[in-house]
């Protein structure tokens, strides 16, 4: 149920912020009904959208053949005639009619007001933003023997009561390290006012480790990192400390209200064990000095728009202790302007889209020799394309096979790659991954290359090194010391100078 209990959540902490008569909530993602409609703003939505329900309506097929441009029902697709198709070789085609598409767009929505304005009647109101979390109107119906759904049924003021009422209480470690004393369906918050109330208590160093994370523990990190930045708005701070752009090494955290005896975080961790997999958004818009580090794997989203910081992603041990995973989902490090991204694993794709400043290092590795003629290049590689799409600055290294169409509107930045041609990953192979169109080259690395090469290593195999994995630690630490026979680069042919203005 992830959009319905992603609709309750925002709501909930809409209301808890006192902003929700000044945002309007906006849900879509599997509606398909006037009942979705209303359930949806029950649980909180102000508006629903279709899209896919839209798409069938203008005459989509569902072939989820788009990326090829040759929709045989002429929506995504440049041809526009049958003539055109025919010499193109497309068995079938037919082109769009404007107006067929419009008056279909117009039946599915006019139908959809209706029945929605049906429902609001037939539960008393006259208006359907009236009907705007009122939880209390839904009952659950079927798979109650399965599925408890009480707590998302909950009037916000009463949930919002209850989690007071049930909030643990704070027992802080002698050594900065915080004990796992908070219900499990709280996490990401409980942690986050934990170390919040830590940090301002005036440790040097705080961390918080869990024995493991789910996939419903979501937005790790984001929570604490709204936190840091609100500290860091709402007090004066000194040149030099802390604030966008400031130093990432050293800032300061008021304490007891005065910003003129504050003390120094060097660190705040959040460490999380046994094949650990939480949800969506992992590290998003993380910030220094914040590390989060995950043995297992994470999900969509990782380390989206991260200015600063560490998101580690690490394998994990399954019940047999063989390490496993270390993988991350889509849209890694989408927009991130800064700090360290590190994934033992595989990426799924677009990884590093509009990259902007951070490093990622890939170390998800081939493991047998690349059969390129099979075709599908992204179905066996490391990542599965679109790597460093409209990148525009930073330090990406990927050590096994980075996918194809990479590199596609890419304008700045760098991206190192590792040759192993006896895996049939050569000059040849690289080329073959490079998007069509994209203003790029490949090149030896140089001497240019060494310290962003070698701290990208480095850095890497102390972090194996420190998960206890040291045999993985001295693989990547062999190659530091033939960089130049190992790696090649590919950078933009005219690199963009001012990197603010759109390229696309």
């Amino acid at each position: 149920l992830p959009a319905e209990i992603g609709v309750v959540e925002a709501h909930r902490a809409l209301v808890k912020a006192g902003l929700r008569r000044r945002v309007e909530l906006w849900c879509d993602g599997g509606m398909r009904t006037a009942a979705d409609v209303v359930k949806m703003i029950c649980l909180g939505a102000n508006r629903v959208g279709f899209g896919t329900l839209a798409m069938v309506a203008i005459g989509c097929t569902i072939c989820r053949a788009c990326q090829t441009g040759t929709c045989h029902v002429g929506i995504t697709t440049q041809i526009e005639s049958k003539e055109q198709a025919d010499a193109l070789g497309l068995r079938r085609f037919e082109p769009r009619e404007a107006e067929l598409a419009v008056n279909g767009l117009l039946r599915v929505f006019s139908g959809l007001g209706e029945g929605v304005r049906r429902i609001t009647a037939s539960l008393g109101f006259e208006r359907t933003q009236d009907l705007v979390g009122r939880s209390d109107l839904l009952v659950q119906s079927a798979y109650n023997d399965r599925l408890d759904l009480s707590e998302m049924l909950l009037p916000v003021d009463k949930y919002l009561a209850n989690r007071a009422e049930a909030s643990p209480s704070l027992e802080l470690a002698s050594q900065g390290s915080i004990p796992l004393r908070r219900p499990r369906n709280h996490l990401t918050t409980v942690i986050s006012n934990m170390v919040m109330e830590t940090l301002v208590a005036g440790e040097e160093q705080v961390s918080f480790e869990d024995d493991k994370v789910t996939p419903v523990d979501r937005a790790l990190g984001t929570h604490l990192t709204g936190a840091l930045t609100r500290y860091q708005h709402n007090w004066m701070w000194p040149p030099g400390h802390g604030g966008v752009g400031g130093d990432q090494e050293s800032w300061r955290v008021p304490l007891n209200g005065s910003n003129g005896n504050g003390h120094h975080v060097r660190e705040a961790a959040l460490r999380f064990y046994a094949s650990s997999v939480p949800g969506n958004g992992l590290g998003a818009y993380n910030v220094a000095p914040l590390s989060i580090v995950v043995e297992g794997g994470a999900q969509d989203g990782v380390a989206k728009g991260m200015h600063g910081g560490q998101v580690i992603i690490l394998k994990g041990s399954n019940h047999d202790g063989v390490l496993i995973d270390g993988s991350v989902g889509k849209s890694l490090a989408y927009g991130a302007t800064g700090g360290l991204v590190i994934v033992q694993g595989d990426a799924d794709s677009r990884a590093c889209v509009r990259l902007s400043g951070a490093d990622v290092i890939i170390g998800g590795e081939i493991n047998q020799p690349l059969s390129d003629h099979l075709g599908s290049i992204g179905a066996r590689a490391n990542v599965k394309g679109f790597l460093c799409e409209y990148m525009t600055a930073g330090r990406v290294l990927v050590l096994g096979d980075p996918g194809p169409w990479i590199c596609s509107g890419m304008t700045g930045g760098i991206l190192y790659l590792r040759l192993q041609p006896r895996l049939n990953f050569d000059l040849d192979a690289i080329q073959r991954r490079i998007a069509r169109g994209a203003k790029v080259t490949l090149q030896p690395v140089d001497s240019g290359d060494e310290d962003n090469l070698l701290y990208l290593l480095h850095t890497y195999a102390e972090e194996l090194a420190h998960s206890h994995q040291h045999t993985a630690a001295r693989t990547i630490s062999s190659l530091i010391t033939d960089w130049q026979a190992w790696f090649v680069k590919i950078e933009p042919e005219r690199r963009q100078l001012d990197q603010t203005v759109s390229t696309e």
